[in-house]
């Protein structure tokens, strides 16, 4: 008997709401939305509209809206990069998804955003310029995609409630003072990232994690 899978598609439906889809062993599986390339989506700690604190850095905002949970930040065009200070000081931010679009986050792009929890950073991401998470200090977990190949000076300083990162094989370069004054018990991390750091001695940790 051949099986049929019959598909629909949705209309208007809550982005949080959870996607149903059949895997090869014909077992239900739930599927997390994701934003789309024109959008980032975010909640905020008094569930209101947060407003990106440096617009030039994004492409121009269509809508930004918050309901059921999530804001959802538009854009006229997809966003491939978040820019210099976007996000920085937005300290009612407690969580934020970029989209897959996204290849660079940059320099202090989340500096102070002492509100924030949890953050997706995406598959296609390369590169965390310096001070992009400077001073979150609520962020206790960090992991970073394989696409990630360079992390800058300070990326993650100060992240005081940071008790665990992973840091792919991918990386090859770990900024100065990358991890200094967080409170980190569980780090993984590849030996190629210490060897090119930017150190005379290249075999010390003490220059990315204090």
């Amino acid at each position: 008997m051949e099986h049929i899978i019959k598909v629909e598609v949705l209309e208007n439906l809550p982005k949080t709401r959870p996607l149903i889809a059949m895997d090869a062993n014909w077992e239900f599986i739930l599927l997390k939305p994701v934003p789309r390339a024109n959008e980032i989506w975010y909640t905020s700690s008094d569930g209101n509209i947060v407003t990106p604190y440096q617009t030039s850095s994004l492409p121009e905002i269509d809508t930004n809206t918050y309901s059921n949970g999530k804001g959802i930040i538009k854009f006229k065009t997809d966003v491939t990069n978040i820019g210099n200070y976007a996000f920085e000081n937005c300290t009612r931010l407690t969580s934020i998804e970029i989209p897959d679009s996204v290849t660079s986050i940059g320099n202090q792009t989340f500096r102070d955003c002492s509100g924030l929890t949890s953050v997706m950073i995406p598959n296609g991401v390369t590169s965390i310029e310096i001070g992009a998470f400077y001073g979150c200090n609520s962020l206790t977990s960090i992991t970073i995609p394989d696409s990630v190949t360079s992390i800058g000076n300070r990326a993650f300083y100060s992240c005081k409630g940071l008790t665990s990162v992973t840091i792919p094989n991918s990386v090859t370069s770990i900024g100065q003072n990358t991890f200094l004054n967080c409170s980190l018990t569980s780090v993984t991390i590849n030996s190629n990232a210490i060897v090119s750091a930017t150190y005379t001695d290249k075999s010390n940790m003490k220059h990315i994690f204090g």
